[in-house]
């Protein structure tokens, strides 16, 4: 294993802890949307990938709320990392729906 990989997976260890210690809206969102990429982007660095969406769409709100073709422009996505934005969407949505009804 070289250098490069065993910093890669000890940072998804070490913020995956940090995460679990941490106060709810300590991450910045650069760290929640890197937690997020570890599931469509095994075994790779994603800050780069995180740090790309961000200055794309501004924020969070942004990345979940673009478009599958804006997300698609950009060939450093993947068609995982567009699958896992837009299923967060489908859940946040339902959520909001959800919570708009009961009221």
């Amino acid at each position: 294993m070289n250098s490069k990989s065993q910093h890669y997976s000890g940072h998804r260890i070490r913020i995956k802890e940090r995460f679990l210690k941490s106060q709810q809206g300590s991450f910045s969102e650069r760290e929640l949307l890197e937690m997020m990429l570890f599931l469509s982007i095994p075994r790779k660095d994603v800050k780069p990938t995180a740090k790309l969406l961000i200055s794309s769409f501004r924020n969070i709100a942004g990345i979940v709320n673009a478009s599958r073709d804006k997300l698609s422009l950009n060939k450093d996505i993947t068609k995982s990392t567009i699958i896992n934005i837009l299923r967060l969407k489908e859940v946040l949505d339902r959520i909001l729906h959800g919570q708009i009804i009961q009221k």
